[in-house]
């Protein structure tokens, strides 16, 4: 028996045909369109804000001109269930991309890191404006400056100063300058801890003056092999109750009035930081150390060194007679013979 189709029927399956074929090309496009590259030129930043729903995102994306299939993604993302998974923080697409890799990264949080170098030897004040004018960073409240930081950060110090380790600092756009210092902190701790741990016996009470003195071995040394012989004279000071006569001490005295001149009417100052008229190591730290200079406080060189002097060329001069030291002055700092 032969079955006749009619018109009706010849045209529904004419049309079924052509919308069958159209949806195996559609999924045929899709797929391929997955693996391909999207057309990202060159590195673009995309910063994806907290609480963007992903139809937001991918009108975001089609603006920056990172998606030429607006739909196609929308229907990767619905497809993989990822509609509410999309994180937010600031990405770099780069030229290869694929969407299913940009999707990826979106899911994954696959955010761009940033860094920031705090350097050896810098002061508290310094670094708070170092890290205040980030503009990749949060701001401090107005108001917060060194005198307060300790309590603003929760800290159990009376003050701040020196308590944050110089190093290189991994974080992502918006992270709070609060949490950067939180970090150095306990970094600075541990370290701190670590040192007092390996320290050689001597004068030197507790972490606190350890890292007093380390303080003042990072502002004295211009070669780093000098450390260990520094800190041997300081150490030999204290044990011989002689003024520790340090000019960065003095320095740090004189705050923003010093000009980058000592003259000689400064060491005259009134300030507990002054090493030329108190004895002993000053009430703080007098600026951040690194480890380096931590080691070197808690592992001085052996020796009866009680003097030096900057030779001119980074390194110091050693004396341990005052003779001795007033000829090295003369040949080095006065250039007299």
């Amino acid at each position: 028996m032969t079955t006749v189709l009619t018109p009706f029927t010849k045209l529904a399956l004419a049309t079924l045909s052509v919308v069958v074929l159209g949806l195996v090309v559609t999924i045929w496009q899709y797929s391929q369109w997955r693996q391909q590259p999207l057309p990202v030129l060159i590195p673009i930043t995309y910063e994806l804000q907290k609480g963007r729903g992903a139809y937001h995102v991918i009108a975001e994306l089609r603006e920056l001109g990172v998606l030429s299939h607006a739909t196609y993604f929308r229907i990767l993302i619905e497809l993989t269930r990822n509609t509410d998974r999309l994180q937010a923080g600031e990405y770099q697409l780069n030229p290869g991309l694929t969407p299913t890799a940009l999707l990826t990264k979106l899911v994954s949080g696959e955010v761009v890191q940033h860094k920031v170098t705090i350097v050896d030897g810098i002061t508290l004040r310094e670094l708070l404006l170092q890290l205040n004018n980030d503009p990749r960073l949060i701001r401090l409240p107005l108001g917060v400056d060194e005198t307060n930081i300790s309590d603003h950060l929760g800290l159990s110090i009376p003050f701040a100063e020196g308590y944050f380790l110089p190093n290189t600092y991994q974080f992502t756009r918006g992270t709070t300058v609060a949490a950067m210092l939180r970090r150095a902190h306990e970094a600075m701790a541990q370290a701190l801890a670590d040192s007092w741990q390996e320290r050689y016996e001597g004068p030197l009470a507790n972490p606190e003056a350890l890292l007093t003195l380390a303080s003042i071995i990072e502002k004295e040394t211009g070669k780093p092999e000098d450390r260990r012989q520094i800190s041997q004279v300081f150490h030999r000071r204290l044990e011989l109750n002689m003024r520790l006569q340090t000019d960065p001490t003095v320095i740090y005295a004189l705050g923003s009035s010093f000009d980058g001149d000592l003259r000689r009417r400064d060491l005259a100052i009134e300030s507990p930081y002054n090493t030329y008229k108190v004895k002993g190591l000053p009430p703080t730290p007098i600026a951040l150390p690194s480890i380096a200079s931590l080691l070197a406080a808690a592992q001085p060189e052996s020796g009866d060194y009680v003097y030096f002097v900057a030779r001119g060329d980074g390194g110091s001069q050693f004396s341990r007679t005052l003779e001795e030291h007033n000829a090295a002055v003369r040949k080095y700092q006065l250039r007299a013979e």
